[in-house]
């Protein structure tokens, strides 16, 4: 069996009780990657521990969880650990745009590099993984006619004003339905419309690998990096997402890939989008998304103005409820 997540390769032929002693010792070592390299909540890390079990109770037939005392204990230690761990903070519009502006986008891995961040940002993945699995096919660029447009087309840049965004089944879609989410252009340096266009232009331009089924977020220049990585990670996803908190004067620990998520969803309700458009757009199918939505400094602008002054309270008598 292989565990593709850690490259591990587990022998199994070996007798059973050898095999869980294996398996167990394994588990530990990812729920420990999870919650301390990832910072993931302790009801995170029990939900992984019995998709685990589930996972091996459906397929071999046996209980890997069960009746491990060291199981328990170690999941207590876990929650003394990480019972009030600080909530990531979303990435903001001025954040996102300090980053942006701070890479050189005539360099095409930092170019691929904005357009994911910006992609994330507006369309919301469930998780980090959800948006590196993108492929080209996954895309739909469109023009001022409503015509889907060729992206080896040399004016693709200017005359995209559409993007249609196909999405898989998720953790929230148990249904395997998909979805299907749309943005429009605009004359912003935070559009992802123009980000995406551009980058799949460069690759084009370049030479780079544009078949349908290639993953939309590769690197496509001979930089060393690049030739090394050959595709956009979490890691350098979150590496720059750090760097740009830092700049700003926020802690680095309180910034994460999900992050993007949330500051997002954020955005789009402080644009006068109600709660259950936002819930929508961003495919949560219950009230989580209010874990996600924050208050953000300046919304309350207008709302101030108008309490201050009364409106609409002109025929409200001194004591009424």
């Amino acid at each position: 069996m292989y565990l593709s997540r850690h490259n591990i390769v587990v022998d199994m032929t070996l007798d059973q009780p050898a095999l869980i002693s294996l398996l167990r010792h394994w588990v530990r070592r990812f729920l420990l990657n999870e919650g301390g390299v990832r910072g993931l909540s302790f009801s995170s890390l029990k939900g992984k521990a019995y998709g685990i079990r589930w996972h091996y109770l459906v397929n071999f037939d046996f209980d890997l969880l069960e009746s491990w005392s060291n199981h328990r204990v170690f999941m207590r230690g876990v929650k003394r650990l990480r019972h009030h761990p600080k909530r990531k903070l979303p990435v903001s519009w001025a954040l996102l745009l300090l980053i942006i502006t701070g890479l050189d986008l005539s360099v095409p891995r930092q170019l691929v590099i904005a357009a994911a961040l910006i992609l994330g940002w507006f369309f919301g993945s469930t998780r980090i993984s959800e948006l590196l699995s993108f492929r080209l096919c996954s895309l739909i660029l469109f023009d001022a006619n409503d015509q889907a447009l060729s992206f080896d087309d040399p004016l693709l840049v200017s005359r995209a004003v559409e993007l249609e965004l196909k999405f898989g089944r998720t953790k929230s879609d148990q249904d395997g339905e998909g979805a299907v989410r749309s943005h429009y252009a605009t004359g912003e340096i935070l559009c992802c419309i123009k980000a995406c266009a551009a980058m799949i232009s460069a690759r084009f331009q370049s030479g780079g690998n544009v078949s349908p089924h290639s993953l939309l977020f590769n690197f496509f220049d001979c930089s060393t990096e690049s030739v090394r990585e050959k595709t956009l990670s979490r890691e350098v996803v979150a590496r720059t997402l750090k760097a740009g908190a830092a700049q700003a004067g926020i802690p680095e620990a309180r910034v994460s890939c999900h992050s993007l998520r949330s500051g997002g969803a954020t955005a789009m309700l402080r644009c006068s989008q109600s709660y259950e458009d936002t819930r929508c757009f961003f495919r949560w199918r219950s009230d989580v998304a209010r874990v996600y939505l924050r208050s953000v400094r300046g919304a309350m602008r207008n709302v101030s103005c108008l309490m201050a002054a009364g409106s609409g309270m002109d025929s409200v008598i001194l004591a009424g409820n």
